[in-house]
């Protein structure tokens, strides 16, 4: 071994070797091909009429999925904040501006079904009365919403608490317009199995798969719908079959009587081995010896470069990565190490921690298959409010595999700590777009411009979408008539009034008769008693605006405004206002104002 004499000439060696790997420190998120992270927020909401438009950019709140048509063309669904309010925003290669107001979600996602029409996981609308009473029930991830053609053209949910009630939805895929599927967690009772929803393109349905697993994740690859599960403790692994596996499978719509096939089913070479069949996956042993327990693994996060266009490589690639999940092992067994699988050239293999692993504690989160490469994106929980990333790529054809990059979002952007790595999509070599747990966006460029997206429906040319159509979360009640008056039952007869004086008719220009604002009235009433329970009643007043105008709906009783709704402008046409009004206190007087607004 040669030694460096303690010399001038060995300290200029060795300050050139640390100056070298301080820019290998200082460009780690830029790989050889150029590609860097930016910070690149999304645009702030459009003010009030009047005020001026924010010069600052914005964070969303809590971002549940990004997902692209092609890279100028993706949308991404927000639970909002004080400043964002829950819904869409959408991206046509240039910004990322607010796309509805409505439909939002706090773990919502996303499925193109083509190029104008998706659907989302949604919050539910508020204003149901629940039947237990309870206050601030979870509206969470228990509906849909539909977009097409510029606008909200389907809202679908169902009451709360009842034996048909929509569970809570984790996952969402679509194989076209007539092939979308929404999962997630199990049913109850005699609705036992996990939780589906399936577009057929004209209707929507309840499928409860036979396996007893809460849906984690769905993709689409060549064509075909995949979909993992969560396991739990307690799950059975010695009564699963084909059509109640394990892990990862797909569907398949065409077959009602087995839509559910098992990617790792049995086989003759290894009977019995209950859907977990070696080659894959493979767990490892925990550190201290013992056989690792499948259920602490958490739900596999699935990834395609398929394209929801139906185009992409000519090879694609499906990446289903998990890390530690919250169970905790049995006396005697252990807790699962990080998992990476990547479904290539109809064979899969085990990335980590087969062909390489992640550094000790890296716990993976998601990931993004990056399109037309050996590679794929993967965020990594973190503790420091820094959204932390991996890129696992192989050189050689996918021989070997190694972790290429370490990237922390943030303080290399010179913006300083902007939350978690959040949900993540690659619509392209070279093009990937991260959200942070705070709402903030962060783009991975090659430094190549991306043609705009001139469709007014995702540039903003149509303008923010507001409506979203009725749908059965907030049921209709039957209508309500009240008891007839009789205060004035034991009161004296009236006077007789005086006999009329004569009129003198004094004949005036007939008025050019206007039509009326307000038409077609009706109200109705959601009683408590019919509900099971006590507590507040829902008055709903509907009604058809002939022109636009600025409506509100006061209640009132007892020389006091009992309930009223917020002052709003409404298009012409058919709208239900609410109010929620006290059984014990009920409004004598109803007074619906409406005002004409010009424009």
């Amino acid at each position: 071994m040669n030694v460096l004499p303690r010399s001038r000439c060995a300290r200029v060696l060795l300050a050139a070797l640390l100056l070298a790997l301080g820019a290998v420190s200082a460009t780690a998120t830029a790989n050889a091909a150029g590609e860097s992270w930016q910070f690149a927020p999304a645009q702030a909401p459009s003010p009030p009429p009047g005020a001026q438009p924010s010069s600052f950019p914005a964070p969303l709140g809590k971002v549940g999925q990004i997902a692209f048509w092609s890279p100028n063309r993706g949308v991404l669904i927000t639970a909002g904040n004080g400043l964002v309010p829950a819904g869409v925003y959408s991206y046509d290669g240039a910004s990322w501006h607010q796309l509805s107001t409505v439909c939002g979600g706090h773990e919502g996602r996303i499925a193109w079904a083509s190029p104008e029409e998706f659907w989302t996981i949604s919050d539910q609308r508020p204003g149901q009365a629940i039947a237990s009473g309870e206050e601030g029930a979870r509206l969470w991830d228990v509906s849909l919403c539909h977009f097409a053609a510029g606008k909200v053209v389907g809202s679908y949910a169902m009451p709360l608490e009842e034996p048909d009630s929509y569970r809570p939805m984790d996952a969402a895929a679509c194989e076209g317009p007539q092939d979308c599927w929404f999962g997630g967690q199990l049913g109850e009772g005699e609705n036992s199995g996990a939780f589906h929803l399936y577009w057929n393109g004209s209707a929507l349905s309840t499928v409860y798969a036979p396996q007893d697993h809460a849906i984690a994740s769905m993709a689409v690859d060549q064509g075909q719908i995949y979909e993992s599960v969560q396991l739990a403790p307690g799950d059975s692994y010695a009564d699963e079959t084909p059509s109640s596996p394990l892990l990862l499978h797909t569907i398949v719509a065409s077959d009602p009587e087995d839509m559910f096939h098992s990617l790792f089913p049995d086989d003759t070479q290894n009977p019995g081995c209950g859907g977990f069949c070696p080659p894959l996956p493979e767990y490892g042993i925990a550190p201290g010896g013992e056989t690792v327990a499948p259920d602490t693994l958490g739900g596999l996060a699935l990834s395609s470069d398929w394209g929801p266009s139906g185009e992409g490589p000519a090879q694609p690639q499906l990446w289903a990565i998990a890390g530690a999940g919250s169970n905790a092992p049995p006396a005697g067994q252990g807790s699962a190490h990080p998992i990476a699988l990547r479904y290539f050239n109809e064979e899969w293999t085990q990335i980590v921690p087969n062909l390489t692993s992640f550094q000790a504690g890296e716990e993976p989160t998601g990931v993004a298959a990056v399109p037309g490469q050996a590679a794929a994106w993967v965020t990594i929980a973190s503790q420091d409010d820094l959204a932390h990333l991996d890129l696992l790529s192989s050189s050689d054809g996918g021989k070997s595999w190694s972790v290429a990059q370490r990237v922390e979002l943030g303080p290399e952007q010179e913006v300083g700590p902007r939350g978690q790595a959040g949900p993540i999509a690659c619509p392209a070599a070279g093009e990937c777009w991260l959200a942070t747990s705070q709402g903030w966006l962060f783009h991975l460029s090659d430094g190549t411009a991306v043609p705009p997206d001139t469709d007014p429906f995702f540039d903003g040319g149509d303008g923010v979408i507001t409506y979203r159509p009725p749908d059965n979360g907030v049921p209709e009640a039957p209508p309500f008539q009240p008891p007839e008056d009789d205060s004035l039952a034991n009161q004296q007869p009236p006077t007789e009034p005086p006999p009329p004086q004569p009129v003198v008719e004094v004949k005036k220009p007939k008025p050019k008769k206007r039509k009326p604002l307000v038409e077609h009235v009706h109200s109705a009433v959601a009683r408590a008693s019919t509900r099971g329970g006590a507590g507040d009643d829902v008055l709903e007043l509907s009604f058809l605006l002939t022109a636009k105008a600025r409506v509100e709906l006061i209640a009132s009783g007892y020389g006091h405004v009992l309930a009223h709704t917020s002052r709003s402008v409404l298009r012409q046409g058919t709208h239900t206002l609410r109010l929620t009004l006290d059984p014990s206190r009920w409004p004598t007087k109803l007074n619906l104002q409406a005002k004409r607004v010009s424009g």
